[in-house]
């Protein structure tokens, strides 16, 4: 709003204004409103103002921002928002030489604290999303030549399939299933074989080799 009230006697002291932290957050949303709705160059100074003053005043000579020193609590802020909204919408006034409306700039704030509430909504969104694919496991891909792939196998149609294996050793025993597998894999082969070591070896806990007769 705009107020005749000489501003000398609600001006604070600089040792009384709040941490500086919260006149670079009124500045920031001062910028997306530029960057959002047009407009002039934001005011880039901000002051504040006793308790019992207005809840923000657009000086037009010194092109600063007054608001209200209550504004600075953190539960606040929503107002805030829309105070600066308000003088924004003053100073673009001034700018093009209207007549200050405080029912246009009271439009104005509102829809400043709705873009912001709803950039600052998205904004958390994608952190959220970000912190989720860091904290994700890397995968690295095996590529053709890499010491980390399998060693070619000449008689992997001989050998049970990869799903078996790894079921029977989680259990620890062979399945009737896959006894019967390997007793046809077996027949016909050479007893030294390398393909039926590995298969004696791995199933010598649980397989009894007369059961396949």
């Amino acid at each position: 709003m705009r107020s005749d009230l000489p501003l000398e006697l609600l001006k604070l002291p600089r040792s009384k204004w709040p941490p500086v932290e919260r006149e670079g957050f009124a500045l920031r949303v001062l910028t997306f409103d530029a960057k959002h709705h047009g407009g002039a160059r934001p005011p880039q100074d901000i002051g504040w103002l006793a308790s019992h003053g207005p809840l923000g005043v657009y000086d037009q000579d010194a092109d600063r921002i007054w608001l209200n020193i209550e504004l600075a609590a953190p539960e606040h802020e929503d107002e805030l928002i829309v105070t600066l909204g308000h003088e924004r919408w003053h100073q673009k006034q001034f700018r093009d030489g209207r007549l200050f409306t405080d029912g246009d700039a009271e439009y104005a704030g509102n829809r400043l604290l709705e873009k912001w509430r709803a950039f600052t909504a998205e904004y958390y969104a994608v952190m959220a999303e970000a912190k989720k694919l860091a904290a994700a496991p890397i995968v690295r891909p095996i590529f053709p030549g890499s010491e980390l792939e399998p060693t070619a196998n000449p008689r992997a149609d001989l050998a049970l399939s990869g799903r078996g294996v790894r079921q029977c050793r989680c259990e620890g025993q062979l399945s009737r299933a896959a006894v019967r597998e390997l007793g046809d894999l077996v027949d016909g082969l050479d007893p030294d074989a390398e393909t039926v070591r590995e298969l004696v070896e791995f199933g010598s806990d649980s397989l009894h080799w007369g059961e396949r007769y």
